[in-house]
């Protein structure tokens, strides 16, 4: 059977080298559709696994298949190269700030990042002691209040310990009359509780005060305290602004889920383009020569950079705080435009008659000769990406929105709102699909919509119960759509108006999305690169 298979990837993978290449980036050309394929739709860790590759470190990057190899992303910013046929890694690339200077720069840039170092690591004890000195404050503060309360309570417990055991006497009488009536049994047995309730507290009570009493004896005195901590606060602060200076090379803030290789690479077929959650962009050729690198903004996204670069013509398009073009050969910056504030999503790439236009998840349409703001849209994604299809741009989440080009250029662009639809109300950190005048979003809870693109209309909801949430953005193969959660289940099911479910399948985690080749699906797992064949 692997010889068959084995036989069948290599002529594939001939196939697919002789073709002419497309511009490949995140989620294919830019849509996660593969109608020419025609896809595996059951595997499992044990079956129809062609081969599985170990990777260096984890991503979230998408991989994208050029010719007979792969590219994809490893933490924290590497670029590696796969062959397509057996897995092997053929080269890997390091994207660092210090990859980004010029030989010259180096030896200084390196004792910067050492004094910077030094200083961090006398702050660290420090962070800990203030971190220290607070708890205590608020354990004073806590104490104090406790034994401020408690003799009050112990006070009330007699009084309230009668009202409650008259009440069970009471009760108890009426049962004895009634024994049958399951209103009074439970009733009773409410009341018995909460007699045993404040007989707890009245033994409990008095050795509870005792014990803060003890606690609150074996702390620091308040001003002690105080007077530490305001002290510590100073010396973090003295070392703080002594390394602020030296923070150039301090690595931007992200969350654990996001890390520094969510964005995925981007490639014209000859040359490949990679951007780093760090702020740095590079371009190799397929050997993994490197054409050019560059240091372009640190994220400010304290989750971390997830935005994908796109290729359009001789641009490349990136959008860290705002959406700039790269020339894609030099990655010298053509132009920037100011106020197309980021998010987390990745810009997609349409056409107003033959001018090139990208629509970013905060709502902007921008000229991609020029980066001139042609309209800014009344709407905006919390997480995923829009979509294009048919001339109208698709903005969904839980408050989804449909908008249609017009169909000449203009510098000020009118887009008319088509409708507006409410699918089921939660994140979407998927972006959607489209295909066949039907929108397929899905939520992070895995519940899925089926939208008519032309009405808004919610055609169905169902939850698929993944018991994960939803990363990977919705793919078609062929007739059959793929949505996953990140603890590596996928439901496979039937494009249509109705919910025709094919088969679920179970794999290592991953939150990237699936590519597909003729028969092979390849997954970029958490820890290995899969591909997949019937």
């Amino acid at each position: 059977m692997k010889t068959v298979l084995a036989i069948c990837l290599a002529a594939l993978v001939c196939v697919h080298s002789a073709a002419a290449q497309q511009v490949v980036g995140w989620r294919g050309d830019g849509t996660g559709r593969y109608p020419a394929a025609t896809p595996p739709v059951e595997w499992a860790k044990d079956k129809n696994i062609v081969w599985a590759s170990k990777m260096p470190s984890w991503s979230n990057a998408t991989p994208i298949i050029v010719g007979n190899r792969i590219y994809l992303c490893s933490e924290p910013s590497d670029i590696v190269c796969v062959s397509a046929a057996d897995g092997k890694i053929l080269w890997q690339k390091s994207n660092e700030y210090f990859d980004a200077l010029p030989p010259e720069e180096l030896p200084k840039a390196q004792e910067v990042k050492k004094q910077a170092d030094a200083l961090a690591a006398k702050i660290r004890p420090l962070q800990d002691e203030f971190n220290k000195l607070n708890h205590q404050i608020n354990k004073r503060n806590e104490l104090t209040k406790k034994i401020a309360e408690l003799p009050k309570q112990i006070e009330a417990l007699p009084e309230q310990l009668k009202a409650r055991e008259g009440e069970l006497a009471k009760q108890n009488d009426e049962l004895a009359k009634a024994p049958d009536n399951a209103d009074l049994k439970k009733k009773v047995d409410e009341l018995q509780k909460q007699v045993n309730e404040l007989l707890g507290k009245q033994e409990g009570a008095p050795k509870q005060l005792e014990k803060a009493i003890e606690e609150l004896k074996a702390l620091p005195e308040e001003a002690e305290l105080k007077t530490k901590t305001e002290d510590t606060r100073k010396q973090i602060d003295a070392l703080r602004n002594e390394r602020q200076p030296l923070s150039i090379y301090d690595l931007p803030p992200k969350e654990g889920t996001t890390g520094y290789a969510t964005a995925t690479p981007v490639s014209d077929g000859k040359v490949v383009y990679v951007l780093s959650g760090n702020g740095v962009a590079a371009c190799y050729d397929l050997d993994g020569n490197r054409k050019w690198i560059r240091m372009l903004a640190k994220p400010t996204n304290g989750w971390g950079h997830s935005s994908s670069p796109l290729l359009i013509g001789d641009k490349l398009i990136v959008h860290i705080h705002s959406v700039m073009a790269l020339n894609a050969q030099t990655g010298e910056t053509l132009w920037t435009a100011n106020g197309t504030g980021s998010r987390f999503g990745t810009p997609v790439h349409a056409k107003v008659g033959d001018v090139d236009v990208v629509a970013t998840p905060e709502g902007d349409v921008v000229r991609v000769s020029d980066g001139k703001i042609l309209a800014r849209l009344q709407t905006k994604l919390e997480f995923n990406a829009p979509i294009v299809a048919d001339g109208t741009i698709y903005f969904i989440q839980h408050g989804g929105k449909g908008f249609k080009m017009p169909d000449e250029p203009a510098d000020e662009l009118k887009l008319e709102p088509l409708w507006t639809t409410k699918p089921k109300g939660d994140r979407y950190y998927a972006s959607p699909l489209y295909h066949d005048g039907i929108i397929y979003g899905i939520t992070q809870g895995t519940v899925l919509s089926a939208i008519d693109a032309k009405t808004g209309e919610v055609i169905y909801e169902r939850n698929l119960d993944v018991k994960s949430t939803a990363y990977s953005s919705l793919t078609l193969a062929g007739g059959y759509i793929y949505a996953s959660g990140e603890n590596g289940a996928t439901v496979v099911f039937e494009a249509g108006r109705e919910y025709k479910e094919v088969k679920r399948n179970e794999l290592e985690g991953f939150r990237t999305c699936p590519v597909f080749a003729g028969k092979l699906m390849y997954v970029r797992g958490l820890n290995h690169l899969y591909c997949i064949s019937e």
